[in-house]
């Protein structure tokens, strides 16, 4: 059997809101590892760019995401300098929401436990505009 070969037909954009402390990345077509790199890279490269902005990467009109399995642990493992607010990808189609899955399972801890997948936009959207957990300051004097 033969492997599916896909174009590179995918497209991105990025806009950076510092008023929302939020960057978010638009992708359609087909996604492969190279795209990957590029979509996380961009962002980084813009002035305006914050480590500590929170990324959504809207992927509701990307059609697939043509990675192998090792090239899915590698995304998770790459080294970008990782941003510090939360990573949100909105991914309504099976097979995208999947690879995504794919490769959060390969991040490491710390990384993991600030990357979130919905199967929808305005679920992603939401789940930004709550504001993070805080610790119970009690527990914290025990």
């Amino acid at each position: 059997m033969s492997p599916e070969v896909f174009l590179s037909v995918a497209h991105y954009t990025h806009s950076v809101a510092p008023h929302q402390r939020r960057v978010t990345v638009v992708a359609s077509g087909v996604l492969q590892l190279s795209d990957f790199k590029k979509l996380m890279e961009s962002p980084r490269q813009d002035p305006a760019f914050d480590e500590t902005f929170d990324i959504l990467y809207d992927f509701t009109a990307v059609s697939n995401i043509a990675v192998s399995p090792l090239q899915a642990y590698q995304l998770a493992r790459m080294d970008f300098d990782a941003p510090k607010g939360l990573r949100v990808v909105a991914a309504p189609k099976d097979v995208v929401y999947g690879v995504c899955r794919a490769i959060s399972a390969y991040l490491p801890a710390e990384d993991a436990a600030r990357f979130f997948i919905f199967r929808s936009l305005p679920e992603a959207l939401q789940h930004l505009a709550t504001p993070a957990p805080r610790p119970n300051a009690e527990a914290l004097h025990i």
